[in-house]
């Protein structure tokens, strides 16, 4: 019998190993296929080009009526705008022309031409016309270098700059993803932009850091990372926003000059914190310290503060889901047009736009 036991044993573990062995050789296979697959630009990039001050900027006169999915346009205008059409340097007669200054939600990450927050605020008064300056991953200080090269020659009336919490920290940095962009920094109490010309890295570079990507795939290397970061300490990076005074300093001087600007301009500047999915919900944390500081830095400036987080906190926790897409949760259509609602009835209150 424990011959019989011994036997048993000794071939369910030879099973296990076989397929363990085996397992490992086709996930190794499947592995080295995607690796060595053909090198392809992601679409969701296909419309952006080089650009030496800002990093990347929209193609002008892009059109694919199914980028984000079926029936789900993208068009830029030459002047590389998300617009259907040109705008003229001065305002037509009769109308409030609003410049929208964001990232990926105001852009409309993932919804058509018609259903960005930006082009839905016109919607919403046909006295209104929106020019849309939101850009994938555009950081606050590439919002504000955009404008100060290309929007502010413009006339306008009102000038929205839409930010979340990522927009700030983004100033940080001098790459976003696999791309170079411009960093701001203080120079003698002065705002300074380095890294320009921003450096463009050739087709090799990014097939390359496609590769080194695909590499973590292998389950050998994800085993030993995991096994790595769980026995590694790791403390808190500042978890609420606090001690970055030099940050507070580069918005200040932003928010200072765009003010300047505008108000020679005879516009009004408001600055708008856009929620994430996760801002619905955080009652403590570094969304709701910048919320603060900014509210409170408005104030001293005298400029106009909108704070959409809040309005979107105070929604019913299951209508909030339907909100933001399921993917990459940015605004849905439904998210987009709740935005435009909620900024035409703020912009009526505070004065900046006459009820109809």
């Amino acid at each position: 019998m424990k011959a019989y036991t011994k036997k048993s044993i000794f071939i369910l573990t030879g099973l296990v190993l076989l397929f363990v062995f085996t397992e490992g050789i086709f996930s190794t296979l499947l592995s080295l296929k995607y690796l060595l697959s053909t090198y392809e630009v992601d679409t969701k990039e296909a419309y952006t080009k080089h650009d030496s001050l800002l990093g990347w900027t929209s193609i002008s006169n892009f059109s694919d009526n199914n980028f984000f999915g079926p029936g789900i346009n993208l068009r830029t205008n030459s002047q590389s705008f998300r617009n259907d059409h040109d705008f003229n340097v001065e305002i037509p007669k009769n109308m409030i022309r609003v410049i929208c200054c964001g990232d990926s939600f105001t852009f409309g990450y993932g919804v058509d031409n018609a259903h960005t927050w930006c082009e839905k605020l016109a919607l919403s008064d046909k006295r209104l016309e929106t020019i849309n300056m939101g850009q994938v991953g555009f950081g606050i200080d590439q919002f504000y270098l955009w404008y100060m090269r290309d929007g502010k020659r413009f006339n306008h009336n009102i000038h929205l700059l839409a930010f979340i919490t990522e927009d700030i920290y983004r100033i940080n940095d001098d790459r976003f993803s696999l791309y170079n962009k411009p960093k701001l920094k203080l120079i003698n109490e002065k705002l300074s932009t380095t890294n320009t010309p921003v450096p463009k890295h050739s087709d090799f570079y990014y097939k390359l850091q496609d590769y080194s990507n695909k590499l973590c795939e292998f389950r050998t290397y994800q085993f030993i990372s995991r096994l790595i970061t769980s026995t590694r300490f790791t403390g808190k990076k500042n978890q609420n926003g606090a001690n970055e005074p030099e940050l507070q300093k580069i918005l200040s001087l932003i928010f200072k000059a765009l003010y300047k600007e505008n108000k020679a301009k005879n516009s009004n500047l408001v600055l708008i914190y856009l929620p994430q999915y996760s801002d619905c919900f955080e009652v403590n944390g570094r969304t709701a310290y910048w919320r603060n500081w900014i509210k409170d830095e408005a104030k001293n400036k005298d400029i106009f503060f909108i704070d959409l987080v809040s309005e979107f906190q105070k929604l019913p926790s299951e209508d909030i889901y339907s909100l933001f897409t399921e993917t990459d949760r940015h605004f849905s259509n439904k998210g987009n047009k709740l935005i435009a609602t909620i900024l035409y009835k703020k912009l009526i209150s505070l004065g900046l736009i006459n009820a109809k």
